[in-house]
């Protein structure tokens, strides 16, 4: 090939790749009103009693000690026994996937035990059992 061929292949390639580059910036969404959302997250300010901590189970629904973790949960968030000790709450990560991204969660089921000031205690990736995680409070509090 001769030396104008590929001078002329070489200058199409760069417009070429110019006007993808020009079509991609072009074509991207600006930020502004109509894209942007608000996600309010749980536990962001306290809502029952502001002196307690509260207990966020993170699960999956479908996945075995996910569900077990969900129901151990919600076991404990209405047994009269236990609500001085934490406000109890079991999310489904599919309904609310920023909490895995907000806490840091790598691994179902979780357990994050958050502040009434909003602090994260602890937090625990993989299933407790109701007694390990009533332990786990008392710990914290003495």
């Amino acid at each position: 090939m001769s030396k104008n061929i590929l001078v002329a292949l070489l200058v199409v390639g760069l417009i070429v790749m110019g006007a993808a580059l020009l079509a991609i910036l072009v074509g991207r969404p600006q930020p502004g009103p109509s894209t942007t959302t608000t996600t309010m997250l749980p536990f962001a300010k306290p809502v029952v009693k502001a002196n307690l901590p509260k207990v966020l189970t993170i699960y999956q629904k479908g996945e075995y000690y996910s569900e077990k973790a969900s129901l151990i949960s919600k076991t404990l968030a209405s047994a009269s026994k236990y609500k001085d000790i934490a406000i109890f709450q079991a999310v489904n990560l599919l309904e609310e996937p920023q909490l895995a991204g907000y806490y840091g969660v790598t691994q179902i089921p979780a357990l994050i035990i958050v502040s009434s000031s909003g602090r994260v205690l602890l937090k625990h990736e993989g299933f407790l059992s109701k007694e390990e995680i009533i332990l786990l409070l008392s710990s914290l509090k003495g």
